[in-house]
């Protein structure tokens, strides 16, 4: 067995006090050769100490950190109505032909469908929703609305529309922004 100088045995990190203390190299009796486990050694509690540090997290979740994004449950709100707190998003309106264009529609995602919001029927114009939505800061643009889900044709309105399709399916309508 290899025997270490005592400074060695006793002070494994006698090469960094060497380097802070500016000690010269014949106080310190020290070979990259003969010592390679211990160096590994030291740069895995290093690389431990660091990862441990620095994955500790000090912001406790509180309802202020957790905020919206905290599920809650639906709130009925009046016949067929919902208080819910949900993803807004922006989707880019497709025809029949396939064709891409440039007129956005807003979606109402839940779980794993998107439901498209039908303004010709909503309390809400679809102005109002967008400066909320706007206002959104985040990844993810959520809001508390009530809402009505309902079936049927998503563009027959009495208005003209530049755009009609004959898209039929579950939409839904905004009664208020929360």
């Amino acid at each position: 067995m290899e025997s270490f100088p005592m400074e060695v045995k006793l002070y494994p990190f006698s090469l960094f006090y060497s380097l802070f203390l500016n000690l010269s190299s014949s106080q310190i009796t020290f070979s990259p050769a003969k010592h390679t486990k211990l160096y590994m050694k030291l740069f895995i509690y290093l690389i431990a100490a660091c990862l441990l540090l620095f994955s500790c997290n000090k912001t406790p979740i509180t309802e202020s950190t957790m905020g919206k994004y905290q599920k809650r449950a639906d709130q009925k709100s009046g016949e067929n109505r919902v208080i819910i707190i949900a993803e807004i998003v922006k989707k880019t309106f497709v025809n029949k032909a396939g064709k891409v264009t440039d007129k956005k529609e807003f979606y109402i995602r839940r779980s794993i469908q998107d439901y498209f919001i039908k303004f010709c029927e909503s309390e809400v114009s679809s102005e109002e929703l967008r400066e909320a939505w706007e206002k959104e800061t985040g990844f993810i643009k959520t809001l508390r609305i009530e809402v009505e889900f309902k079936e049927g044709n998503w563009d027959d309105c009495e208005k003209e529309e530049v755009e009609l399709q004959s898209r039929v399916g579950e939409y839904a309508v905004l009664h208020r922004l929360i």
